[in-house]
């Protein structure tokens, strides 16, 4: 609460239940809801505790929406609705989301005194609800992230993968105003709202993104589109966004809160502190003054407030001082045997970027990151990235134990936020180990673990279109519910929701985010039907089929038809890229040989002009082949792969002693000699 110019705590509540507030909502009012667990409470803009209401609900309340008398609450899956009449609580409807519920907003679209629910779902679909009933759904850019009103029956939304867009809400459909997609990779939208924040009587798009970014879009008349005003960043992921005149009379401010719990307010003229004491003011004002002359009024009252600095920061020093023998004395009690536990905030995020074939993993943690260490039970890339600074030690690999993966990343001080870049290898299976340790004492280690899938470089995706494309099928019939084809789909591919769609079929489209081929899934009770461009991933889903059926020891009629046009047409999909890395090994090998000749002779006049273009960007050459040296033998694999998965599923049995003649033809690379080796049958 803003008093005479400062800014404080209006009212401090007790704790809701055991666990930790997980939403905060402010009605127009002035009334504030907050929800902890399963339970929900009501403070007036004094404090009072007006509104109790434990659901019993089994999530954890994520999300909140409150219009007059009507609480809905979100899970992870289910939103709730709830009516208050007199003192009762009713429980009005509920709704079983298909996947991940992100976030939600309340608006009237079929009627002016009808709440609809709008749902930001983690399958890339926003969902718009009238009671329980879906009215619609419509498919974002990505993950959605964000939702928020930006007028009537207008929503602005935000993706995982740093997209966002207006929608018009109309009662019979949904009509896409625009969308902006970042040209460059770009952090995860995590906050959005509509804001006149320059005060010129139009609203600006505020976002947050995942990365500390918060950025202003505007509407530029001139270019009829919208244009990035400004951006800033306070170096962590921003947790909420809300806007009004806090602390400046008349200046409309951005409020944030950061992941460590900071309060930053932003204006037109930048970034300021709302939670900043009067002390810390002075303190602030005083060191940036400088005493030229003790004879002159003004700077007697400076010499003053000097003096009152240096009690101040006395008294602070004096303060630390204690704070530092209290943890001296609680950390040698724990020299002993005994274990001393540290709990502190820590997230992760594992997502792939399509653009790069790549995952990036993100950490983030409440204390600085001292160090990052990884463990594999399959191979991995670790693969460069500008925005890592943090120094990277890999040890070698372990066979016999497992370890395919070892490696560490050490960071400097005050990183509190961390990413690493890394490529899997479909049809390898595993887990990535991660342990974190924090600058903090005692000295502890948190341990997360990522399941990697076969299928791992597959992207979901809701806008293919098969015709054309030569398909290869695998069909599966048998005594298996649609659960168990459902837990195939989990075990091999990445974004699969846990919960079974309860149509009675359902069907998903993915893509490769590397090599680009296709996947389509149909699959009900007793019956499932992958059809995909590549026979390698037809084989994979056909080997984690089988091995389920072993294990559990179910009968499955498993049948295949390969279309002999399939070969030809992922050849050509991985030709730009094999001939590009094929070019950079090759030039790459030749920079010593030709360095060498270059000193010893004067004149390099008689070379080739392609030898003289690889010593003239030498440096270009040695960089982009560094940054990926094992990428030329990982398309020798898919190729290898691809041949060997075709001959299995054509029962070509003496296909062993042609593998190394496919590393010949691919050493000298020509895509017409090698479609026709794969043309040639094998007796």
């Amino acid at each position: 609460e803003n008093k005479k110019g400062s800014l404080g705590t209006s009212f401090k509540t007790v704790p809701i239940s055991n666990k930790e507030i997980s939403r905060v909502e402010m009605t127009p009012g002035g009334q504030v809801f907050a929800a902890a667990g399963q339970s929900v409470r009501g403070y007036t803009r004094k404090g009072r505790d007006f509104f109790k209401f434990d659901s019993n609900l089994t999530e954890i309340i994520r999300g909140l929406g409150i219009r007059d008398t009507w609480l809905w609450a979100t899970g992870d899956y289910m939103l709730n609705a709830f009516e208050q009449q007199q003192t009762k609580i009713m429980d009005k409807y509920f709704y079983a989301s298909d996947d991940i519920i992100n976030d939600m907003v309340i608006d009237s679209i079929t009627g002016t005194h009808v709440f609809n629910p709008i749902l930001a779902c983690q399958d890339k679909h926003i969902r718009v609800l009238h009671d329980e009933n879906l009215m619609y759904s419509f498919n974002a850019e990505g993950p959605v992230s964000a939702v928020k009103s930006s007028a009537a029956r207008k929503v602005l939304y935000g993706t995982d993968n740093g997209a966002f867009g207006l929608t018009n809400m109309l009662r019979e459909e949904p009509r896409k105003l625009w969308s902006i997609v970042p040209e460059e990779r770009a952090g995860g939208i995590t906050c959005i709202n509509s804001v006149d924040f320059t005060q010129d009587g139009n609203n600006e798009v505020v976002l947050t993104r995942d990365d500390g970014n918060l950025e202003i879009h505007t509407f530029d008349p001139k270019l009829n589109e919208l244009v990035r005003q400004a951006e800033e960043n306070v170096n962590e992921s921003v947790t909420s966004l809300e806007s009004g005149i806090f602390h400046i009379p008349d200046t409309v401010e951005v409020l944030l809160s950061t992941y460590t719990g900071r309060v930053i307010a932003m204006t037109n003229d930048g970034i300021q502190n709302p939670l900043e004491t009067q002390q810390e003011k002075k303190a602030k004002e005083a060191a940036n003054t400088t005493v030229a002359s003790a004879t002159s009024a003004s700077n007697k009252a400076k010499a003053s407030k000097m003096k009152e600095i240096k009690a101040v920061q006395k008294e602070i020093e004096a303060w630390e001082d204690k704070e530092f023998k209290i943890k001296t004395m609680v950390n040698s009690e724990f020299k002993s045997d005994m274990i001393a536990v540290n709990s502190y905030k820590l997230t992760s995020k594992f997502a792939i970027i399509p653009e790069d074939a790549a995952y990036i993993l993100t950490l983030e943690c409440q204390h600085p990151i001292e160090v990052v260490a990884l463990q594999g039970s399959i191979s991995i890339d670790l693969l460069d990235m500008d925005s890592n600074t943090a120094i990277m030690n890999r040890s070698p690999v372990d066979q016999q134990n497992s370890n395919f993966l070892l490696a560490t990343y050490r960071c400097s001080a005050n990183v509190n936020r961390i990413e690493i870049k890394m490529r899997t290898t479909e049809g390898e299976a595993g887990e990535l180990n991660i342990f974190v340790i924090p600058f903090a004492d005692p000295k502890t280690t948190r341990h997360l673990s990522l399941p990697i899938k076969p299928l791992s470089l597959h992207q979901r995706t809701y806008d293919l279109n098969e015709e054309g494309i030569p398909l290869s099928e695998l069909r599966v019939a048998g005594n298996f519910s649609k659960q168990d084809a459902h837990g195939w789909l989990a075990a091999t591919l990445p974004d699969i929701p846990p919960k079974v769609s309860e149509t009675d079929e359902t069907s998903m489209q993915f893509k490769s985010t590397y090599v680009g081929s296709v996947l389509f899934i149909t699959y009900q009770r007793g019956m499932a039907v992958f059809r995909s461009d590549s026979v390698s991933t037809i084989m994979i889903i056909k080997d984690i089929i089988s091995q389920d059926s072993t294990n559990k020891k179910v009968h499955l009629d498993i049948s295949s038809t390969i279309n002999d046009h399939s070969a030809d047409r992922i050849l050509d999909l991985l030709h730009p890229k094999f001939e590009y890395h094929h070019k950079l090994h090759q030039q790459f090998q030749l920079i010593e040989g030709l360095k060498e000749i270059q000193l010893q002779e004067n004149d390099i006049s008689f070379m080739e002009e392609g030898f003289k273009e690889v010593l003239d960007k030498a440096a270009q050459i040695k960089t982009e082949f560094e940054a990926q040296p094992r990428k030329l033998h990982f398309l020798y694999g898919i190729i290898t792969d691809l041949y060997i998965d075709r001959a299995k599923f054509k029962g070509w049995h003496n296909y062993n002693p042609r593998v190394p003649m496919i590393h010949r033809i691919l050493a000298n690379y020509n895509i017409e000699d090698l479609k026709a080796f794969f043309g040639q049958p094998v007796e």
